[in-house]
């Protein structure tokens, strides 16, 4: 038996790799988001606490709320970024990752995939979420949230979802303020998980 799951773990890293080092930037896209157990997303870009939200998570949170209006017993799971904005609509079915306070934090995107990966597979409604995030770094987050056991949707409206350009902001990014800089990032990113991944640590 632990040989079985040991090949098992060895053929996911594999495919987890492989999807790593593909230069696909924006991911499939995918209208189908029957049955789905949560809706998830991951932040772009971050804002401080008493400061304006920016632009992505703005776009971010428009989206996942249009679905948890529509799906009205589905829960949201993500960071503060996000359900800052959300709680006072939805309440107690957004759940925020607990170590983020809007205060400078910056949490590895793959440490808070794995939180989201756990507490929706407590659920026991599935494993299929609707995934939401910046079309830039969204295709890397559903990798990692196959990786940890999920079937991520991505919605297409994440399409849209803008470039921040303001970079005086408190608490800004700079690396998510504009494509050429995030695109070498988002690929640095991604090399960087894959040497997490053949060494164990991920």
């Amino acid at each position: 038996m632990i040989e079985r799951q040991t090949h098992e773990a060895l053929l996911a890293n594999a495919a987890t790799i492989k999807a790593l080092r593909s230069f696909r930037i924006e991911p499939e896209y995918d209208w189908d988001v029957r049955d789905a157990a949560a809706v998830i997303g991951a932040p772009f870009n971050r804002y401080l606490k008493r400061q304006p939200a920016d632009r992505s998570n703005c776009g971010i949170v428009q989206i996942a709320a249009s679905h948890m209006r529509y799906f009205d017993d589905l829960p949201y799971f993500g960071q503060w970024e996000q359900t800052n904005l959300l709680r006072a609509e939805f309440g107690d079915r957004v759940c925020e990752y607990p170590d983020v306070h809007g205060c400078g934090e910056w949490v590895q995107t793959h440490v808070l995939i794995k939180w989201i990966a756990e507490e929706v597979l407590k659920l026991g409604r599935g494993n299929k979420v609707i995934l939401v995030g910046h079309p830039h770094h969204v295709c890397r987050v559903a990798i990692l949230a196959q990786h940890y056991g999920l079937n991520p949707i991505v919605v297409p409206a994440c399409a849209h979802i803008a470039y921040d350009h303001n970079w005086c902001r408190r608490g800004v990014q700079l690396w998510c303020t504009w494509p050429v800089f995030y695109i070498p990032w988002e690929y640095a990113s991604r090399q960087m998980l894959i040497r997490m991944i053949q060494q164990g640590k991920i």
